[in-house]
């Protein structure tokens, strides 16, 4: 495992888990190992076998429950934690199934089990923003912008942020922050420049990429009206292999650049999102401040309004900007399907 062989260690992790004496251990580690190399769903089924043998195991019954939350099956994955739930769990357990539960039912847009789920965490979780910021998105997606103002409040006077537009869950100290960053700085024009030269191309990549269907849906409680479908380019370090067949050039400028774009192991780093006519995306916050997201429409007949803090700008048609996404931020569309592709790069403070 440690000399990079995940194959070879899942077959010993696999022999493992079939002899009596270290069933437990082995079977874990044969689903961690699905997990971190193979991929979620196989990991699903196997910490389902591995319940199934070992049900008062409560790390393989705390997995099985994020597995099938980070997947997307929300009531599997309700079920699962509340079996989670009765077992005897750390603290930092309990953060990782608060979070997940909480989650679930952000979106399947039952806000008050979303909101006992989150004021959960935070009684857990009391020393990190990222409770807080959780508790304060469920509030305002629920509409009760009262409480939620009261949580925020609460959060600023512990400390938990130094402003109340920039709410990461994870905040690091002493990096510039402003809402929009200028592209034209020495850093940023960097980044900026290989999307300039290949605008051309990408627009036409990414109209053919629409007109494929290649897109698929975005479920997330944002939208307030309208639909996302997206096409992840770059999802937890590894390239779309399928997406890349459509957006040749997006990729190859991706790999260009990826001295400052962020290559981390979780989530998406670089996308393309189809918005439908007069989507409207509510107000949220990205994870960290660690980053800027380069933004740019690839197909905007008409200009969408990003507003991010108390700054809106038009996104119109081929034009870069770059902003801080750990501030608030939402976007409106108009009335024709619009395109634009984000990657995410380093914050220019920490790309030295």
């Amino acid at each position: 495992w440690q000399n990079e062989r995940p194959f070879d260690a899942l077959e010993m992790f696999k022999k493992a888990s079939l002899q009596d004496d270290n069933a437990d251990t082995g079977f874990h580690y044969l689903c961690s190992g699905l997990k971190h190399r193979i991929g979620a769903r196989a990991a699903v089924e196997c910490f389902k076998d591995n319940l199934a043998k070992f049900p008062e195991n409560s790390e393989v019954a705390l997995n099985l429950a994020v597995g099938l939350v980070h997947l997307g099956r929300w009531e599997e994955g309700i079920a699962a934690c509340e079996v989670a739930r009765e077992h005897n769990l750390t603290a930092a357990a309990q953060i990782e199934l608060y979070t997940a539960l909480g989650q679930a039912h952000l979106y399947l847009r039952n806000f008050d089990a979303a909101i006992n789920a989150f004021t959960d965490l935070t009684k857990v979780n009391t020393k990190r923003s990222d409770s807080h910021a959780l508790l304060v998105e469920a509030y305002q997606l629920s509409g009760n912008n009262e409480a939620a103002a009261l949580q925020l409040k609460r959060a600023l006077s512990n400390g938990k942020w130094p402003r109340h537009d920039q709410r990461p869950a994870g905040f690091l100290p002493g990096l510039t922050a402003r809402p929009f960053h200028d592209p034209k700085k020495k850093m940023l024009a960097k980044y900026a420049a290989p999307f300039l030269s290949n605008m051309t191309i990408l627009k036409e990549e990414v109209r053919k990429a629409v007109d494929s269907g290649a897109f698929f849906s975005h479920n997330t409680p944002l939208v307030q009206t309208g639909e996302i479908k997206v096409l992840p380019l770059w999802y937890r370090s590894q390239v779309n292999v399928t997406a890349c067949n459509n957006f040749d050039t997006v990729c190859a400028v991706v790999r260009a650049t990826n001295d400052s774009f962020i290559d981390l192991n979780f989530g998406v780093s670089a996308f393309v999102a189809l918005y439908e006519p007069n989507t409207r995306v509510m107000p949220t916050f990205a994870d960290h401040n660690m980053a800027v997201r380069l933004d740019v429409a690839l197909m905007a007949p008409e200009a969408p309004m990003l507003r991010v803090a108390n700054d809106t700008k038009p996104l119109t048609e081929g034009e870069i900007v770059f902003l801080d996404a750990s501030f608030e931020h939402e976007l409106t569309t108009g009335s024709a399907r619009t395109a634009i592709l984000s990657v995410e790069f380093w914050h220019p403070d920490l790309d030295t």
